[in-house]
């Protein structure tokens, strides 16, 4: 894997006014591409998992935290962490809800949103 200099990561491109709606345009282009050709996994696969997305979301959290140095990132991935949680229930009890309708769909309308700009 190839590690861009600081210099070229988009936030400081954008810092620079560098980094426009074209080039947004191009990259979505690019990761929908690929996105259109990688393997799927199959709905009884291990790969997926709602518990397991949440299990890998929180470790994540958990070996970035020692790397923050400022309050307020702390509080950001407090938040972040919180929202994963909350989302990751709302869709447990969404789930389970759908899968009495549908019982053939084991993950039945597991999607996650967004979490809201402050």
């Amino acid at each position: 894997m190839h590690e861009f200099s600081q210099e070229a990561l988009a936030s400081q491109l954008l810092s620079r006014n560098e980094l426009g709606a074209a080039d947004i345009d191009v990259l979505a282009a690019k990761v929908a591409a690929f996105h259109a050709t990688i393997e799927v996994a199959m709905p009884d696969s291990a790969f997926g998992r709602p518990d397991d997305i949440l299990r890998i979301a929180l470790q994540n959290f958990a070996r970035i935290r020692p790397l923050l140095e400022a309050p307020a990132d702390w509080a950001e991935l407090d938040a972040l962490t919180l929202w994963a949680e909350r989302e990751h229930q709302a869709h447990d009890e969404h789930r389970q809800r759908t899968h009495d309708v549908f019982p053939q769909c084991k993950y039945a309308a597991y999607c996650l949103r967004e979490p809201s700009r402050r």
